[in-house]
């Protein structure tokens, strides 16, 4: 492997559990389609007792050395193909989460598999890709497995969030080659009444993604986008809809009523349940896209 520079890279956690080899895979090739370096993160923790005997080392010690030295022979595997990347890797003691929450600073993209090596092996979203989504500093995808779809979906609400959601998602699909479906979800509100008759949800709906549409096509003249307006719960609709997706896109928070959250409702629900990997973006990053179609 080459040793990357210190520019911009795409940073990815990697452990020996099958989600953490299928971010490994996803993550080598959207380094390959930005032509940035990729950035290989393992941590690992050793017990807080002593072993007997001089000099006393911390107790596992020798298991995690074993561990990183077995994840080395693994990732070159899943790596073949991949020799014309930048490639570096560091593997630091600490907690996971803390470890590439670290490592996400100055990155381009933060990925993590859904669940690693954690205690319980049921739950759709590991403690470490919790921690990730909540403190990264850059975007976070998630990976659920791997997919061969080349279809982008993301969601849109007229946030801030949502909206440079959008325009990330507008670039990786100009990247790509894939085609974008923009998704705007409406509900009546549980206190709706019979005596309001102006409010009409399901029109309003339609011109917000019709706005936020308007000034993302200027910018990608060539972009193909199927634009989808349904009534139902946002974070279901979109869930639904990954089933068919290569990419699900959502933004850090919406326009839910707690605003002070690090991670809305609906990212975290997204995060979770999507059957393809999902790109959380953080409000206020540096959108990255492709040379834009328009003047």
């Amino acid at each position: 492997m080459r040793t990357a520079s210190e520019s911009k890279a795409i940073v990815v956690g990697v452990d020996r559990s099958a989600r953490s080899l299928d971010a490994l895979r996803w993550a080598a090739g959207q380094a390959r389609l930005r032509g940035t370096g990729l950035h290989l993160v393992t941590a690992w923790e050793v017990s807080a007792t002593w072993s007997l005997g001089w000099p006393p080392v911390p107790r596992g010690l020798d298991a995690a050395e074993r561990a990183v030295t077995d994840l080395a022979g693994m990732v070159e595997e899943e790596l073949a193909g991949f020799e014309d990347l930048d490639i570096r890797t560091s593997d630091v003691e600490g907690h996971p989460g803390a470890v590439l929450v670290a490592a996400s600073t100055g990155a381009d993209m933060l990925v993590v598999g859904s669940r690693g090596h954690g205690n319980v092996a049921g739950k759709l979203l590991g403690s470490v890709s919790q921690r990730c989504l909540s403190g990264a500093t850059c975007p976070v995808a998630v990976v659920h497995g791997p997919t061969d779809s080349d279809e982008i979906v993301v969601g849109v609400d007229g946030s801030p969030s949502s909206l440079e959601a959008l325009e990330w998602a507008a670039g990786e699909a100009q990247l790509s080659g894939g085609c974008l479906r923009a998704m705007t979800a409406w509900e009546w509100p549980a206190a709706y009444g019979m005596y309001v008759t102006a409010f009409d949800p399901a029109t309003d709906a339609r011109r917000l993604l019709e706005d936020a549409l308007r000034t993302t096509q200027a910018r990608h003249l060539s972009l193909k986008v199927e634009a989808r307006v349904e009534q139902g719960a946002p974070a279901r609709l979109l869930t639904r809809s990954s089933g068919h997706a290569g990419l699900l896109v959502v933004g850090s928070r919406g326009r839910g009523p707690v605003k002070g959250t690090l991670l809305g409702s609906v990212s975290q629900y997204c995060a979770a349940h999507a059957q393809c990997p999902v790109l959380v973006y953080r409000t206020g990053r540096r959108v990255p896209r492709a040379s834009s179609d328009a003047a």
